[in-house]
């Protein structure tokens, strides 16, 4: 398999902390310019250790649940790096709380951010993929979608 990403744009949903920190640091080791997308600001720390060892990586401030920051985060990716070659959908919760303990309010933010997130920034990426030739999504999922705990 080729590993080598260089002149690729790679957009990071969730990648400050945890999963999508590691996916970050892999695709810039590999050349990748970088999008971390993600509604924790220390994201803006991890892009500036990279941006001054050469790399080219931008850190957003984004709630994939909103229509409009799924699509400034896209658009911001192609103004300054030309394109979206790979969206990586990894923002995510898992609150912990029980039946009882789950409100609609609480409910409707787990679905927003897990499964609303992916969907807008897919749907907003789509379009420059297609006009591009091509592209790929990954999404990411947890063991939780198949067992509960």
């Amino acid at each position: 398999m080729d590993w080598n990403f260089e002149g690729k744009t790679v957009v990071v949903t969730g990648g400050s902390k945890g999963i999508g920190r590691a996916i970050v640091k892999q695709f810039v080791r590999y050349g990748a310019r970088i999008v971390i997308a993600d509604v924790a600001e220390n994201g803006e720390e991890d892009a500036a250790q990279w941006v001054q060892a050469g790399r080219a990586v931008r850190f957003i401030q984004c709630d994939v649940s909103v229509p409009e920051e799924a699509e400034s985060v896209i658009r911001k990716a192609e103004l300054e790096f030309g394109g979206v070659d790979v969206l990586v959908n990894n923002a995510g919760i898992f609150p912990r709380a029980d039946l009882l303990g789950t409100d609609e309010a609480f409910w409707d933010k787990v679905l927003g951010i897990n499964l609303k997130g992916a969907y807008l920034m897919s749907q907003a990426a789509v379009p420059g993929m297609i006009q591009r030739g091509g592209g790929c999504m990954v999404n990411i999922g947890s063991l939780h979608a198949r067992m509960g705990e």
